[in-house]
């Protein structure tokens, strides 16, 4: 048996205003805020937050919904208050695209295969 790394998660930083469909100030609000996530399974398509219309998986990472608004919160009490109330808890997730965020470390876990 041999012992391989996987990626378990990111840190990641926003670098540029996700594709939401929300706010565009709230968009432009999340560059530079840093959160957890981890990469996108394929298959997994993108849902645009208020209508729930699926939109082509380009890749990037996911950010689990508690964790988001837990972080703007923190960062921009406003704008996680608006994220609480307004995009709705069928959402499990925040989609970012591989443009919009920089890796700020890996963490990895040991599997034996």
């Amino acid at each position: 048996m041999s012992n391989e790394q996987k990626e378990n998660y990111l840190k990641i930083k926003i670098i540029k205003p996700p594709a939401f469909s929300l706010s565009r100030q709230l968009e432009e609000d999340l560059v530079g805020l840093e959160l957890f996530g981890v990469r996108v399974p394929a298959g997994l398509p993108e849902l645009a937050l208020q209508t729930f219309v699926e939109r082509p998986n380009r890749g990037g990472v996911i950010v689990r919904r508690i964790d988001m608004i837990e972080t703007v919160t923190q960062k921009l009490p406003d704008a996680g208050k608006w994220l609480n109330d307004n995009v709705p808890m069928e959402i499990p997730y925040f989609h970012f695209g591989p443009d919009e965020f920089e890796i700020l470390k890996k963490y990895f876990r040991d599997n034996e295969k």
